[in-house]
């Protein structure tokens, strides 16, 4: 799950992922026949910023964006917050597992479509 959360860092209020982090050939430089997984990561990928904002919690929202686009470790979202790391900790575990389950669940939807 960790590589699905390996997001380019926010750029204004529009979230932008890395696709080099996914293992991605540059889209610019891509053959056009990508394979199935390339394609299909590439949607998934798309669909994070709205999976973000819809499925989770205000917290876990905010915890993520610390965590994963800032590069905040669990401890300075502690301190900065005025919680314990273990909340932190907590919050960003259950938003990646919403964001896994929403991410299957496009798949599966996906693959029953085919």
């Amino acid at each position: 799950m960790k590589n699905i959360m390996k997001i380019d860092r926010m750029k204004s209020k529009t979230l932008h992922f890395d696709e080099r982090a996914f293992g991605l050939p540059d889209p610019g430089t891509a053959d056009s026949h990508a394979d199935g997984n390339t394609k299909t990561l590439r949607f998934l990928a798309g669909l994070l910023p709205g999976i973000i904002d819809g499925a989770l919690t205000p917290l876990q929202r905010r915890y993520i964006k610390m965590y994963y686009f800032k590069g905040m470790s669990y401890g300075e979202i502690a301190g900065r917050e005025n919680v314990n790391k273990t909340t932190v900790y907590r919050h960003v575990a259950r938003a990646r597992g919403r964001i896994e389950k929403s991410l299957r669940y496009v798949v599966e939807l996906r693959g029953s479509e085919e």
